[in-house]
């Protein structure tokens, strides 16, 4: 996410192609373990749409398909279901290296502690504002083996804070839907099966912000090829995610950039590269459009997600050049409901060292009343905050773009 990845940090208003995200993606050779964090206040997910040629004055490029109504039946068959919006369709068939089978294990009634630190740098804001959200995440009625293999994912909002006073905001957001369970089908190719069923109070779930999640995706866009690839596929998807306040939409295009294996345990990881379009609708500034990367770390012979990167570039004037940067760090932990409770690694290891409590970490305490995050050991707000300063200081030096 350093070298070449951090173009896409440019001008987040400019929607590229698939094909030239498949290219950038292609050309990425630099290092991306999990590190640099900022902030991103909440899940979105949907896909962007080329931009009228008629306004940009060049020519006319070929038409992204729309996306087609997603199935309401969520017992539908795999088949029925797998569009080139909701599934996965392979970009680049690497015939070359060694080839993996990339698919969710969806154990029946595992829990997830999820746990989503970062920072948001706002154009007129000189520093970052913090922020962790904690959730959980729980599968059920599972069925079916293979690709074919499907649960009920549930999620739950847990603990959320954010630093003042910029953080006040974010917090606000945040509780529109704090309340609220929501479930959707889940295939272990990634793909989501909806629409996404909301309960909870009627004041939540029946404002705007609740009625938005029947399209929320509630497994941060993972997406997994169908056959098996070696190093190097591509492939691309679209999905609505929940972030900042608003579900909005993304088009990425995914590589499989490499496939390592632990010395002291043989589990093999993958990390797989993200790029793509953004977009949202703000009822003040209406529609907003810019640009994601992120990397995925992923376990293969356990079908876990371990750590995911992400960075959000927003526009918010294109004129001046004013966007919003967010970066966060999610860490998925399987949990143990005991008592008492037990956290492991969803490769199913131990930590080295138990977990810290977050605001202990961050040096004082927050003023909300669902603060209790706790964050696995080498995660500490002091270095996502060092993190996004540097970043900042970047920005600065370049311009906001």
């Amino acid at each position: 996410m350093h070298s070449s990845l951090s173009a896409l940090a440019a001008p987040p208003c400019a929607l590229l192609s698939l094909s030239a995200l498949s290219l950038i993606l292609l050309a990425c050779t630099g290092e991306d373990a999990p590190s640099s964090l900022e902030r991103r206040s909440q899940e979105q997910t949907t896909p962007s749409e080329t931009p009228d040629p008629g306004e940009s004055g060049e020519p006319a490029k070929e038409a992204r398909p729309k996306l087609t109504p997603r199935p309401a039946d969520p017992n539908a068959t795999p088949e029925s279901t797998k569009t080139p919006e909701d599934g996965s369709v392979l970009l680049v068939k690497n015939p070359d290296g060694e080839r993996v089978q990339l698919r969710l294990r969806l154990k029946d009634d595992s829990v997830y502690r999820v746990m989503t630190i970062g920072n948001v740098q706002l154009p007129a804001v000189q520093t970052p504002t913090g922020f962790a959200r904690q959730i959980e995440l729980a599968l059920k009625d599972c069925s079916g083996e293979g690709q074919d293999r499907r649960c009920t994912l549930e999620h739950r909002y847990l603990n959320y804070d954010a630093e003042p006073p910029t953080g006040t905001f974010m917090r606000q957001d945040e509780a529109q839907v704090a309340d609220l369970v929501t479930r959707h089908t889940l295939f272990a190719d990634g793909r989501y099966g909806g629409p996404t069923q909301v309960e909870g109070p009627k004041e939540q779930a029946e404002a705007p912000a609740g009625q938005a999640l029947a399209v929320a995706e509630r497994f941060f866009c993972i997406r997994l090829p169908a056959e098996p690839i070696a190093e190097r596929a591509s492939w691309k998807s679209r999905c609505r995610r929940r972030v900042g306040g608003k579900v909005d939409e993304r088009e990425l295009v995914y590589i499989l950039k490499t496939l390592d294996v632990e010395p002291e345990t043989g589990e093999q990881r993958a990390e797989i590269k993200y790029i793509g379009s953004y977009k949202t609708t703000d009822p003040k500034l209406g529609e907003r459009s810019g640009a994601v990367t992120g990397t995925l770390f992923f376990w293969v012979t356990t079908g876990e997600p371990h750590v995911m990167t992400e960075k959000i570039s927003l526009s918010i004037n294109d004129e001046r050049g004013l966007a919003t940067q967010t970066t966060t760090k999610t860490q998925f932990s399987r949990l143990d409901p005991g008592p008492p409770e037990v956290l492991t690694r969803t490769d199913e290891r131990p930590y080295q060292t138990p977990p810290v409590t977050l605001n202990k970490a961050a040096g004082h305490e927050y003023a909300g009343p669902k603060f209790n995050v706790e964050l696995p050991e080498g995660d500490s707000t002091a270095d996502v905050k060092a993190d996004a300063k540097a970043d900042a200081k970047a920005e600065d030096s370049k311009g906001v773009g």
